[in-house]
């Protein structure tokens, strides 16, 4: 009697639908697809439904991601067979209709759910299908969206003939509202990673979609620069990234060794190994990367900028000579920049001359602007070396020291005026000679290179603050006027410019008061007065109040020298100002004899702050524009006295800053020692204050400065301004602790060695007022 064969009873309902959504979160879509199907069909409830409708979603994404577009349709026209009306579905099914290139279909689909947001998602989609196909692909859009399409495709041509600034142009047409919109913004990530600027490209990459493909396609390269993003990515997805980028930079077998020969490339010593490994390489690199060789053979080139001249014949017999070098007179020339400053020359000259001899080398028109940029660094080596007059000043020890630098020859003058022969609109070459007969005070080929530059740049600030200044040391205030109000004209936000005009506005007035053209010189007053800081407004009113007592306007002079009290922080200041212009302009004994009254009484009361910060910067102000009155020295005197009374006075930190600043220098050193001790105290996290410190004990001949005590207050001043917010201010203040720095190092063969630390050791860092001298 034969058995009885028994069946395995059909699993639950719920045992499917678990393993249904199982597989799903597993990626088996086939699967959940067949198993959500047996579910609906044994009981057709709208919950089961929509778990058909995602498995075939799933389904067909998945299909499409793997390239099987035509199996990813037809798997979402079934599922449109299961529901064609829930408007939410159909928006999902159009989407991903869009992805796979069935625009029109997608379209047919949202026309049944209007004013639908999934509109710009199906357009996004299509834009992208599109574009996988190139040209083929402005079949699958509608007529609204060909000509972003076009500009898509004509940008990616631009960008890959470096034409950067006709693809900018191109991709401006693209709106805002365009599903194109991500890959304008992947294509300027594309030409900022070109430029290598790698921020710029981030930013751009950045506001990408991960569900686009800009984005998978920008993925390989934002891998390589983007910290974060490699950082966020899971282990197989990092593997995958690495892998394309190794595809891209030439190929997986060659990678393994370039990764070699880059290790070779850190010795600092010799590039002979590392030379060795290349010209076994490549033969493989000419084949499997050709554009590679040019980059490795130019890495080579700037290497031997450290290992020395000895590695040139072996990058000879590997690489060749170099198109633009072909003597190597430039790589010798930059090599010997490190200190034989005479052989660079020399090297430079050579390599100068080789390039007019054979010029074929260089593009059309191009070979006047190279050798005029040879001359030009030949001129800024020539002038960081000092001449005969400027060495004649130094202090013996410099003077005479065995391993001065000696002038080069040609010389930088001659340097910048045959780069200027070759190319006379080269910006730095005309700033160079501008400079260069300023510092020798040679102001009238000075005042020549400035003109000469302005008529190529007529609007160029620093030559017209230059030039403005050579006017105004000649006492041609009226050119130089007019100069400064044509460069604040095209910088109106630049305060110190403005500053400057109104400087410019008070000389001018001075000299029309000496010439009793008193109406012409309330006009300039008045400018002054519009232009300046209201602090210091006080100084301009009485000013023009003197030249009211010299104009026998007594009555005019007194309402303006009240109101320069009014103004004023301090009395004292007013007086001061008074006296000293009395003088100059040669005002009535009564008039001197009152503000010399005035100014005696100021000094006896209580002396504050503010007032030792007015008076103090006034004499700097003095010294600074060179002025000489009869009974200067014993106003300044009596002014340093009432500052040094001050010092115990409370001070805020501009006060201190102001103060500090002054004494240093009008030279009173034992008197800024002691602001400065108090500063440092009250405000540790001022950089200047240290700085202002250490240049007590700079002045005069650096070498003999104990380099033990300066140096320690440089670098803390150094740590604290890093420490503050980028601005003018910051910057200037850097580049002067370093240019303090240079000096010891230059002047002392101890400053950076173990003599510092071995007295810092011994000496704290404290300063006793008592041994204050100065």
């Amino acid at each position: 009697m034969a058995q009885k064969k028994h069946r395995t009873p059909a699993p639950p309902p719920t045992a499917i639908k678990d393993r249904a959504e199982r597989a799903m979160r597993e990626g088996r879509f086939q699967l959940a697809l067949e198993l959500t199907k047996r579910l609906h069909k044994a009981m057709p409830t709208p919950v089961h439904q929509e778990l058909v409708l995602q498995a075939y979603l799933g389904r067909a994404s998945q299909l499409r991601t793997q390239g099987q577009t035509r199996d990813a349709v037809t798997v979402l026209h079934a599922a449109l067979a299961v529901d064609h009306t829930t408007p939410v579905w159909l928006e999902q099914v159009a989407e991903e209709l869009a992805r796979c290139g069935e625009v029109n279909r997608a379209l047919e689909l949202l026309a049944q759910a209007p004013e639908s947001a999934a509109l710009a998602y199906v357009m996004a989609g299509a834009a992208d299908a599109a574009l996988q196909r190139e040209t083929a692909g402005r079949a699958l859009l509608p007529v609204s969206l060909d000509a972003d399409f076009d500009r898509i495709l004509l940008a990616f041509q631009q960008v890959e003939a470096g034409k950067d600034d006709d693809a900018r142009a191109t991709l401006q047409g693209i709106g805002l509202r365009s599903p194109f919109l991500e890959w304008k913004v992947l294509l300027r990530g594309f030409q900022a990673y070109y430029a290598n600027d790698d921020a710029r490209a981030q930013e751009n990459w950045q506001r990408l979609a991960p569900e686009r493909l800009p984005y998978r396609l920008a993925a390989p390269f934002r891998f390589r620069i983007d910290a974060e993003f490699r950082a966020a990515q899971s282990p197989e997805t990092h593997t995958a990234l690495q892998r394309q980028l190794d595809r891209m930079d030439g190929g997986e077998a060659l990678l393994p060794q370039l990764r070699k020969l880059r290790g070779a490339l850190t010795n600092p010593d010799s590039l002979a190994a590392a030379l060795r490994q290349a010209e076994t390489l490549l033969p493989a690199l000419r084949r499997d990367a050709p554009q590679l060789e040019s980059r490795l053979a130019s890495c080579f080139y700037w290497a031997i900028l450290d290992t020395g001249p000895d590695d040139i014949l072996r990058y000879k017999r590997v690489f060749g000579r170099p198109a633009a070098d072909p003597n190597f007179f430039r790589l010798e020339a930059m090599a010997n920049e490190g200190g034989n400053f005479q052989d660079a020359h020399t090297s430079w000259q050579k390599y100068e001359k080789e390039i007019a001899d054979d010029p074929k080398i260089w593009p059309s028109g191009q070979v006047e602007r190279v050798r005029a940029l040879v001359w030009l660094r030949m001129g800024r080596n020539a002038a960081d070396i000092l001449d005969d007059k400027e060495v004649a000043k130094l202090p013996a020890s410099l003077r005479d020291h065995p391993d001065r630098l000696r002038p080069l020859n040609p010389s930088a003058e001659q340097c910048f005026r045959h780069a200027l022969e070759l190319a006379p609109d080269l910006l730095e070459a005309h700033e160079g000679l501008i400079q260069l007969h300023r510092r020798a005070a040679r102001n009238a080929k000075a005042e020549q290179a400035a003109r000469r530059l302005l008529e190529h740049i007529p609007d160029h600030l620093p030559t017209l603050e230059a030039l403005s200044d050579l006017l105004l040391e000649r006492e041609e205030y009226a050119e130089a006027l007019e100069l400064l109000k044509q460069a604040a004209k095209a910088n109106p936000l630049n305060r110190h410019l403005r500053a400057k005009v109104g400087t410019a506005h008070l000389l001018a007035a001075r000299s029309y008061s000496l010439a009793d053209r008193f109406e012409e010189a309330g006009r300039e007053y008045q400018a002054a007065l519009n232009l300046n800081d209201p602090a210091d407004a006080y100084t301009i009113l009485a000013r023009w109040a003197a030249s009211e007592y010299r104009a026998g306007q007594t009555e005019r002079a007194e309402e303006l020298l009240g109101q320069a009290r009014a103004r004023t922080p301090s009395a004292l200041a007013v007086a001061y100002l008074m006296l000293v212009e009395s003088v100059r302009l040669k005002l009535h004994r009564s008039l001197k004899a009152r503000f010399d009254k005035e100014f005696k009484a100021g000094l006896e009361e209580p002396p504050t702050a503010a007032t030792a910060a007015a008076i103090v910067t006034f004499t700097l102000s003095l010294t600074k524009m060179k002025v000489v009155y009869y009974g200067q020295k014993a106003h300044a005197k009596k002014v340093l006295a009432y500052v040094e009374k001050a010092a115990r006075a409370d001070c805020t930190e501009a006060q201190m800053e102001q103060i500090c600043t002054a004494l240093i220098a009008l030279n009173s050193v034992r008197a800024a020692r002691r602001y400065l001790d108090a500063a440092l105290k009250q405000f540790p996290a001022n950089p200047l204050f240290p700085y202002l410190l250490a240049a007590t004990y700079l002045k005069g001949d650096v070498s003999r400065a104990a380099v033990w005590q300066v140096r320690p207050m440089l670098e803390q001043a150094r740590r604290l301004a890093e420490a503050m917010p980028a601005d003018a201010r910051r910057d200037k203040l850097l580049h002067d602790i370093q240019e303090r720095l240079n000096a010891l190092v230059a002047a002392n063969p101890f400053a950076m060695g173990f003599m510092p630390d071995f007295f810092g050791q011994m000496f704290d860092d404290s300063y006793d007022d008592d041994d204050y001298d100065d």
